[in-house]
């Protein structure tokens, strides 16, 4: 728009040419039959000599367009660059997340086998051996949940990046890869 308001504001003429023909009927179809011998013909030119400082306030009013679209780009970029640090901070969370659960899940195995043995030698009641059944199907169900999570937010990571982590390449190659095959 700047460049364009720039350009609009150079020298700018305007030629104007009319050409018209004479004839008067009673009907319309005979207005247009044999037109008299009486043409018309007008020239005219248009030449702004002052505009009393449209065409600048036009440039100004541009340039502080360019200016709010400059500083639009610039806190989209931020948001991103915020978002994507929050995501792998999520990510690295999640990381720890899984080793606890994955740490939780054998400590309420190693308590079911030990329950499960006191439970065979009459030592440990029904509800007791049934309550860590249940507390150790809760844990393989954290740890499952917490792998899914990390693999989510990897990929969430992965998207927005568009690169691979793991085999170490730009996905937009291999994207236009894709397209040319």
């Amino acid at each position: 728009d700047l460049d364009k308001t720039i350009k609009e504001n150079r020298f700018n003429a305007n030629l104007t040419a009319s050409f018209g023909l004479n004839q008067n009927a009673y009907e319309l179809p005979d207005a247009y039959k044999d037109p008299l011998s009486q043409q018309i013909v007008i020239l005219g030119i248009t030449i702004p000599l002052m505009d009393w400082g449209n065409s600048k306030g036009k440039k100004q009013m541009a340039m502080k367009n360019r200016e709010v679209v400059y500083i639009e780009a610039q806190q989209q970029l931020n948001d991103f660059k915020q978002d994507l640090l929050l995501k792998v901070m999520d990510f690295n969370l999640q990381s720890k997340l899984v080793q606890s659960a994955q740490k939780a899940g054998e400590l309420a195995n190693e308590s079911y086998k030990l329950t499960k043995n006191r439970f065979l030698l009459g030592n440990v009641d029904v509800l007791k051996i049934t309550t860590i059944i249940k507390t150790r199907q809760q844990a393989e169900e954290k740890y499952i949940n917490s792998v899914y999570n990390y693999w989510k937010k990897y990929y969430e990571i992965q998207q927005i990046t568009l690169y691979d982590f793991i085999n170490k390449q730009d996905l937009s190659v291999a994207f236009d890869q894709l397209i040319d095959d």
